[in-house]
């Protein structure tokens, strides 16, 4: 084709050599180059691909010098690649051939293995219908043939072996019988005689399921006692009709997708086995279960709701016996734990749990009766029986069976063995404490107060040790002025068991220890109060009201302390004395005398207690603090009134300061300013605080409104 161009990139035909290109054709073309080496020419219908070559057709400054002209060699695309594309359809058709022949042949090869294969197969398949052992015919392949052959000897030798095994079985004194449940499997594989060792008879193992098989096995499990032991194995316990007991052990094991159970029949090694604990755990003397006899077979009974139903623990302790031993000889106070063991068997049902735990001490268990009305009455028997006993004592006299007990319910008390125990023992001892010889039913309030009681006792112990104590402070405050006068240290507690200070107080003198709350007390409230005086939170020429316990003094070694650590406040402190204490002048006047004290004394609680008069003669105090039950409506009360101007008239002329307390109504504050008292307290006035409050702002304006009219 020779083209002239006039652009960069495109050109226009102007001859072709070509007889099938039209005119129309060519004028469909469009050429299209880059480097003017090659060119692409597409119509409608065709692609072309074809070479470049410039042509020189005029010389420079000739008319049409402007004009560029090509020489185009052109291709149909198909033409020029028909030699790959046959090459290409070639390999195509070889590698599809290829494939189909050796698919054929894998076929056919197949065929030939699996057909014996197949063979082999069917013939197991009827065996298994038939239930016997397959054989196995030639396949006249080698190594099937060995394959099949060495399958034959292994199931022969199988099948051997599980015949020995059952005869061994058989010949043997132990039931055994198992299933197995494979996973995705409807069928399940049960021995003959796996349901009749449960005792369920009619069972047709031929067409059991298995969802048959676990409904049958459920439904069989629900009339057995079940105990589970440490093997992760479960023993089940078989009333008999006759009365007497069987015992059955089973087992699972996951193997894979099989599930094998195993259930043996354990009855002779199980009640050997419980002869020999109970020989081993019996008690000697009595031959009633020990402790740890009597343990183990409530724990099995405590396991086992359906056969406790209503039960009831007794706790006995014999009365007599460290007196029998003493008078008579212990072998005397053996026969004497002999005769009442007796009388225990003797007088309760065949299934009571009767055991000796040690010492003086028995342990009955009452179960499976149905309501606890019927064993009230065995018991009422079993007391009546003791009171019955003949004890003949080497000197001719009848001492007879005393024994104090104490007995819980189950379920209603308790379900828990150990926590029964406790019951039983507490009601008992309730007894021993009260009127022996009696039986005593478990009383949960006691036995909660009992509770609230010990634990009050530990958190005391703690306070002491931990000095859990703190201190508050009341102000005391001077009727003429209002003027704060004094402090008074009041114990605070903040123990869940242990916030009332009269339950530290009651609880200190039982166990022995108001000594230790003396000197808690002094030392530990006059810390507090450095403290306030070091951060101007109290006046610093108040007085410090410390309350003492009358009989109780520190130590030499306390007091030099006390000394050293506060003689900055020492002549300061005012030793408040209860007056329902009993006072021991010898130990007033060593208070008195302690280094550093200048023996001031408050008489308080005047009023409350016994020989109010008589310890105000005796203990000559500087202050007497008017009680608030006198103080208590006085207002309205003429007596109490008088009562208190008494005591005014008599302490101002020995110069004695009286202190009304428990202020709490302005009616009552008013009251006492007209019968002269000297010093004021009470929550009207300012309440105790960790950092002591002012007066009361209606305190306040009261006394101003009596100074002013007075």
């Amino acid at each position: 084709m020779l083209a002239c161009g006039t652009g960069e990139t495109s050109i226009t035909p102007v001859v072709l050599s070509s007889e099938t290109m039209t005119k129309g054709t060519l004028e469909k073309l469009h050429f299209t180059f880059a480097d003017q080496k090659n060119t692409a020419v597409a119509d409608e219908d065709h692609e072309y691909y074809g070479a470049v070559r410039d042509i020189v057709l005029y010389s420079r400054n000739a008319p049409f010098d402007a004009d560029k002209w090509y020489l185009v060699g052109l291709a149909k695309r198909d033409d020029l690649f028909a030699f790959s594309i046959q090459v290409t359809r070639t390999l195509v058709f070889c590698f599809v051939g290829t494939i189909a022949i050796g698919l054929i042949g894998i076929f056919l090869v197949s065929y030939r293995l699996s057909k014996p294969i197949h063979m082999l197969s069917g013939e197991v398949e009827k065996a298994k219908q038939m239930g016997t052992l397959p054989s196995l015919p030639s396949t006249g392949i080698r190594e099937i043939d060995q394959f099949s052959g060495a399958i034959e000897r292994l199931q022969q030798e199988v099948a051997d072996s599980a015949t020995r095994f059952m005869q061994i079985i058989k010949m043997s004194s132990v039931d055994l019988a198992g299933y197995e449940l494979k996973e995705g499997s409807d069928r399940v594989y049960v021995t003959d005689n796996y349901f009749p060792l449960m005792g369920e008879e009619n069972v047709d193992i031929e067409n059991l399921t298995v969802d048959k098989f676990r409904e049958i096995k459920m439904e069989v499990k629900k009339n057995l006692i079940a105990r589970t032991m440490e093997d992760g194995s479960t023993i089940y316990t078989m009333p008999q009709e006759d009365g007497k007991v069987r015992y059955l052990r089973s087992s699972t094991t996951q193997d894979g997708d099989r599930l094998v159970g195993l259930l043996e029949d354990v009855t002779v090694s199980t009640l050997e086995k419980k002869q020999i604990e109970r020989e081993r755990d019996s008690d000697i003397l009595t031959k009633l279960y020990g402790r740890q006899g009597f343990r183990r077979e409530a724990e099995e009974l405590f396991a086992q709701p359906e056969v406790m139903k209503h039960a009831a623990l007794v706790m006995i302790d014999l009365d007599n016996l460290k007196t029998t031993n003493d008078r008579f000889g212990h072998n005397f106070g053996d026969l004497y734990i002999q005769t009442a063991a007796r009388c225990f068997q003797d007088n309760t049902p065949e299934s009571t749990l009767c055991a000796r735990m040690g010492g003086d001490e028995f342990l009955i268990l009452f179960y499976g009766f149905e309501d606890r009305e019927t064993i009230r009455e065995c018991l009422d028997k079993l007391y009546r029986a003791i009171g019955e006993v003949d004890f003949i004592l080497p000197d001719g006299q009848n001492m007879g069976l005393s024994a104090s007990g104490g007995y819980a319910w189950y379920p209603e008390d308790t379900d828990n063995l150990s926590v029964l125990i406790k019951y039983a023992d507490f009601a008992m001892y309730q007894v021993k404490r009260t009127r022996k010889g009696r039986l005593r039913e478990f009383d949960h309030k006691a036995w909660e107060q009992q509770m609230s009681e010990d634990q009050s006792r530990i958190e005391f112990h703690q306070m002491l040790v931990a000095h859990k104590l703190t201190y508050h402070y009341q102000p005391i405050f001077c009727a003429c002025d209002g003027e704060v006068y004094g402090y008074e240290a009041l114990m605070r507690v903040d123990m869940p068991g242990l916030r009332n200070p009269e339950l530290v107080l009651q609880i200190a003198r039982e166990e022995g220890l108001m000594g230790e709350i003396e000197k808690l007390t002094m030392f530990m409230a006059s810390e507090r109060y450095v403290e306030l005086l070091e951060q101007g939170a109290v006046s610093p020429q108040a007085r410090l009201f410390l309350n003492s316990i009358a009989n109780q003094d520190m130590t030499e070694e306390d007091e030099r302390e006390y000394h050293e650590r506060f003689a900055a406040i020492q002549d300061r402190v005012v030793v408040e004395i209860t007056e329902t204490e009993n006072l021991e002048m010898d130990l007033i006047r060593k208070k008195s005398r302690a280094k550093g004290f200048r023996g001031i004394f408050a008489l308080d609680d005047y009023g409350s207690g016994y020989n109010s008069e008589l310890n105000l003669l005796t203990l000559h105090p500087h202050y007497v603090k008017v009680d608030v039950t006198i103080v208590r409506d006085i207002d309205v009360d003429e007596n109490k009134q008088q009562i208190v101007k008494n005591i005014v008239e008599y302490a101002h002329t020995r110069d004695m300061k009286i202190i009304a307390e428990g202020i709490e109504t302005g009616a009552e504050l008013k009251k006492l300013l007209e019968l002269n008292v000297d010093l004021l307290q009470g929550f009207f006035l300012a309440r105790p605080g960790a950092v002591p409050p002012a007066l009361s702002e209606d305190a306040r304006l009261l006394l101003w409104d009596q100074r002013q009219s007075g």
